[in-house]
């Protein structure tokens, strides 16, 4: 017994001679590594606040440079089974990873972080599946058909005079158009007004408002007021 223990002893000090203190003790710590794939310098990287939370969850924050050879400034980030999501460019994900699981555990909520992550799936199942519903419903809407009609007219005539005759890019007005369906079909129940400030933050489309409401101001017949 008192050989195997001197042996494991040994190789302990060995490794920790032959190996950089930092990777020695990184075993140890989260794996972050998937992080580094979304980095435009990952041999920059500096992480912190980086904790485990179960269940494949690590939340942290990073800060790296960038190509011009600057840091960046802690940028926050999610890692569920070794998938990076960056909060700039997946906050949906960081949402449900870094804040809702992260709080359910951190407060207990629930029996266990197991238990956390099956409570939020199917929270939100029932939420996406609720959403969906009302946009189904709101696709049977005569009032909705009429204004994705008048949005649709309102993408023509927008990518009409500021785009097609510099670019000829077709393309642009059927993307309008899809993000148009997905406005309505939100916010349709809601109201024009609703509608119109959904297209308003699409920067895409901002310029598609104008014409809009224009062709709404033409509607005699509709009761868009709400």
């Amino acid at each position: 017994m008192r050989d195997l223990i001197k042996k494991f002893t040994t190789t302990l000090v060995i490794m920790s001679i032959s190996l950089p203190a930092q990777a020695f003790f990184g075993i140890f710590e989260p794996n972050v590594d998937p992080v580094k794939n979304l980095l435009k310098d990952p041999y920059t990287a500096k992480f912190h606040d980086v904790k485990d939370f179960g269940e494949g969850v690590i939340c942290g924050s990073v800060n790296a440079k960038n190509s011009m050879g600057a840091y960046t400034g802690k940028e926050p980030f999610a890692i569920h089974n070794k998938i990076a999501y960056l909060a700039k460019d997946n906050p949906q994900e960081y949402q449900f990873f870094c804040v809702s699981y992260a709080q359910c555990v951190t407060n207990r909520e629930k029996s266990s972080s197991h238990e956390c992550m099956l409570y939020l799936i199917q929270k939100k199942d029932d939420e996406d599946a609720q959403k969906k519903e009302i946009e189904q419903t709101n696709r049977k809407d005569p009032r909705n058909r009429k204004l994705r009609s008048y949005g649709h007219k309102a993408c023509d005539d927008s990518y009409k005079f500021n785009n097609y005759k510099k670019t000829n890019d077709f393309s642009k007005a059927a993307e309008c158009k899809i993000e148009v369906n997905k406005c309505v079909d939100k916010f349709g129940s809601y109201g024009y007004k609703k509608v119109d400030s959904c297209l308003q933050k699409i920067s895409m489309i901002s310029d598609t408002s104008g014409y809009f409401l224009y062709y709404l101001s033409l509607e005699k017949d509709l009761n868009l007021e709400q």
